[in-house]
């Protein structure tokens, strides 16, 4: 697997394990991250992000929509 597909397949994840947190839809979701620029985000970070696990993913896409927020 390519690196460009890790971190695809990487932001899947992450949709994924956000919707379930939140008790949404993955489109509402995607919408939302992609709003947010958390897409960006997530496939930047991906080499600090993807050796955590999925408790500390949701909480720094938190923290990161928080500060977008503000």
């Amino acid at each position: 697997m390519s690196e460009e597909q890790r971190r695809v397949a990487y932001f899947a994840h992450a949709v994924e394990m956000y919707k379930k947190a939140k008790n949404q839809s993955g489109r509402e979701v995607f919408t939302y991250l992609r709003r947010i620029g958390a897409d960006q985000y997530i496939y930047d970070m991906f080499e600090l992000l993807h050796v955590h696990g999925t408790e500390y993913l949701l909480d720094e896409l938190d923290a990161y929509a928080a500060k977008r927020a503000a």
